[in-house]
């Protein structure tokens, strides 16, 4: 699995990645000391690339440029 911790332009904390046994793509807003699943299987939207690009546009989610890239291609980040 790869977990990498964000924030997005307003400074708020979320952690994306790729669970491997998974298959999917996940992205987590961090509230206190909680995190919400906004995009894989604890939440009710599916682990797809194209979901994780969608939902952290909608929040603001600053993702890098090669991992964005990886993504687009579904490759694992």
């Amino acid at each position: 699995m790869s977990r990498f911790s964000t924030t997005n332009t307003k400074g708020e904390k979320f952690v994306y990645g790729y669970d491997r046994p998974l298959q999917e793509y996940f992205l987590q807003k961090q509230e206190d000391f909680d995190f919400v699943e906004l995009v894989g299987t604890l939440s009710t939207v599916r682990g797809t690339n194209g979901n994780l690009l969608e939902v952290a546009e909608q929040h603001g989610v600053i993702i890098p440029d090669d991992h964005r890239d990886k993504i687009v291609f579904d490759f694992p980040i």
